[in-house]
């Protein structure tokens, strides 16, 4: 192994609250543990953003120095010669600036940035016209990415992002430290529990599944009781609560907020079906890698979504229903029948999850992530250099 690739640092624009993990946190706390496994030193860097109104608002001027981007410090990175990071909400100089520095200090060093979604940048848009400086700041400071950013890991099929050769992966989780749900002893036959966990955004749209919802009990002849669980926050949590007060829904929408793991591992044991994206075509994207759909595989708990599910692609399976990836409203009949397909069946409930769990195992892994990485690490010499 190149002794000067084993020695890093994940660079992480969020502070961590252990007791109320995030899907991402989860994730790059799984990631940094794997390059550790790995025979890989990767020391985590978290950056927390400025609340005060002075950055709010200077960060969206051409030259604002951003509320929420790593500094470099010559002093803490004298030991380290490649760095990961995921890509920040915008690119702002101030990121820019630092990622120069410490290039011209470590000339030899590898610098990977990390892009979930791309492009990205409906992402921005859909966060209303307070936001759009922030895309107009990016689109000109990444033209600068180039020459300083030697891979761009990423979830789809782009040979080149930025002018930058790509990396591809695919989002993984920590099997290990996900516990396989335990269906409730008593299960009430005529009620149908649904689950959504996220970060509330545009692109989950679960509007569409409350307003299948909404559809649906208005039918006098509805024959079973379908409750939809939201847990988490995020900025469509207040749009989703004021649509379920105007509905009248309140009976059959339960809100969970951010709960710890251990309450969230209850939950799970009284879901039958999962909800990952409703909404992904709003951003461009055709086939999602989000980690919540790993997380449900994990579980053993069959799932609806509005895309294609990138693991998914040229297997055989029987535990996810897709509904049409556009702005009509999700059929409830539809999922009762995707329900009693996979429940009542001549599987038990646990050989449903055990099935579910065993093709998680099989590919959902953080290692599945991870290895492409690393293996540029130890085998690639190439590096940027500055042309400044």
């Amino acid at each position: 192994m190149n002794e000067l690739s084993n020695k890093g640092a994940f660079i992480y624009f969020s502070k961590i609250n252990s007791k109320l993990l995030t899907g991402i946190d989860k994730k790059v706390l799984s990631q940094v543990e794997s390059f550790r496994k790995n025979g890989f030193y990767c020391k985590l860097v978290t950056c927390e953003a400025s609340n005060s109104i002075k950055d709010k608002l200077t960060s969206r001027l051409p030259w604002g120095s951003g509320t929420s981007f790593w500094t470099y410090r010559k002093e803490e990175y004298e030991d380290v010669e490649w760095l990961y990071f995921r890509r920040p909400y915008y690119f702002s100089k101030s990121f820019i600036d630092s990622l120069i520095a410490y290039k011209k200090d470590h000339p030899n060093s590898r610098i990977i940035m990390e892009i979930p979604t791309y492009p990205y940048d409906a992402e921005i848009k859909s966060d209303g016209l307070k936001n759009m400086p922030y895309l107009f700041i990016d689109r000109y400071n990444r033209k600068k990415l180039y020459k300083v950013v030697d891979r761009v890991a990423t979830l789809t099929g782009d040979k080149y992002i930025f002018g930058i050769p790509t990396i591809k992966i695919r989002n993984g989780i920590d099997l290990d430290k996900i516990e396989v749900r335990k269906p409730k002893m008593i299960h009430f036959e005529n009620e149908i529990n649904l689950g959504a966990v996220a970060i509330f955004g545009n692109a989950h749209a679960y509007e569409r599944l409350l307003f299948g919802l909404r559809e649906y009990y208005a039918n006098s002849k509805h024959t079973r009781n379908v409750v939809l669980h939201l847990v988490g926050d995020g900025p469509d949590l207040k749009k989703y609560e004021k649509i379920v007060t105007d509905m009248n829904l309140e009976k059959v929408v339960k809100f969970h907020g951010m709960i710890n793991s251990s309450k969230l591992d209850e939950l799970y044991n009284g879901f039958d079906l999962g909800v990952a994206s409703l909404g992904l075509h709003r951003i461009g994207v055709e086939c999602g890698s989000f980690l919540k759909s790993r997380e449900y595989l994990a579980k053993g708990l069959p799932m609806i979504t509005a895309s294609k599910i990138d693991i998914l692609e040229g297997q055989q399976f029987t535990f996810v229903e897709r509904f049409p990836a556009d702005e009509s409203n999700i059929s409830i009949e539809k999922i009762i029948k995707f329900h009693d397909r996979i429940y009542h069946n001549n599987e038990s409930n646990i050989d449903v999850i055990n099935n579910i769990r065993k093709f998680a195992n099989e590919h959902c892994g953080i290692d599945n992530m991870t290895k492409p990485v690393l293996d540029f690490l130890v085998n690639n010499s190439e590096t940027n250099k500055l042309s400044y």
